[in-house]
């Protein structure tokens, strides 16, 4: 069946009271016949009768096109003042999502920057020691370094979380979680801490965005930006802070978890790649509805 389109529609509608207003003088014509009779009264009563009859009926026939016309104009009005809500609502949305796209750019370069930063990874007898470069003199590095012949390796903090997470996604580290300077919870180190606030930022200002639409435009535009074991990384400290500070931050930790699980979720290359991360962290992501 073919659909009616809105414009018929109204024309059906003028039609309608088109034709009930014909009826309506038709029938006024049979009336005035059927009582004055047909040709001109010769007495001046019968016309003052008429002139009567017709403005009483002329008022109302006016009165009722003026209700129709003011209804009409009313409509009229109230589709155009929907319709400017509108567009000034999408004109809103379209300022708040390019002074978001850049507020979320900023971020991105920050956590960039960061990246660049230096770091020396401490082992000896699989025990792991995260130092910031410039931390040379400290009595741990010394003593694990030089007296007890520990081994050493220089990173940028982006080079470390590839390395670390081709660590883990190839099983070759320890399975000991409770040892406290255990290789899988070096990425919790105090080292890292100067990225909680960018990650918290991150979540935030994605949860921000209402319009779906423009959400997975920015996921589109910022998951390149990083490499996807700097993504894991803040997935990781994203999940950690959901779950063990969501009581110490006044912020809807929830949400910056989400928002970044979902982004990191729909692009990445590989589901697979998911399996590096934590068991915690997988388990929130099922329990928070995301899909793995």
């Amino acid at each position: 069946m073919k659909p009616i389109k809105k414009v018929d529609l109204e024309l059906t509608t003028i039609q309608k009271w088109s034709s009930a207003l014909l009826l309506f003088l038709i029938l006024i014509f049979i009336c005035f016949v059927s009582v004055f009779g047909i040709g001109a009264p010769k007495n001046i009563q019968t016309w003052t009768n008429t002139s009567s009859v017709f403005y009483n009926l002329t008022s109302t026939c006016i009165a009722v096109i003026s209700l129709i016309l003011l209804l009409n104009i009313w409509k009229d009005n109230r589709k155009e003042l929907k319709e400017t809500r509108e567009a000034l609502q999408d004109q809103l949305n379209i300022q708040n999502f390019t002074v978001t796209k850049e507020t979320l750019t900023s971020v991105i370069f920050q956590i960039k920057e960061l990246n660049k930063k230096q770091l020396i990874l401490i082992e000896n007898n699989y025990n792991y020691v995260i130092k910031s470069v410039g931390e040379r003199d400290d009595l741990d590095f010394t003593s694990l370094t030089i007296n007890n012949n520990g081994n050493s390796d220089q990173y940028t903090h982006s080079n470390f979380f590839e390395e670390y997470f081709l660590s883990v996604g190839s099983k070759n580290i320890s399975n000991d979680y409770s040892h406290p300077n255990n290789y899988k919870s070096l990425i919790f180190d105090k080292n890292f801490f100067i990225y909680k606030d960018k990650i918290i930022a991150l979540g935030l200002l994605l949860s921000s965005v209402k319009s779906e639409e423009y959400k997975k435009i920015l996921r589109v535009i910022l998951y390149p930006e990083l490499s996807i074991f700097t993504w894991l990384f803040v997935l990781e400290i994203s999940s950690h802070l959901h779950l063990y500070e969501k009581g110490k931050l006044h912020i809807g930790m929830k949400a910056v978890f989400i928002e970044i699980a979902y982004l990191v979720s729909f692009q990445i290359e590989s589901k697979e790649l998911l399996g590096w991360l934590s068991e915690e962290t997988r388990k929130n992501m099922e329990d928070q509805g995301v899909a793995i």
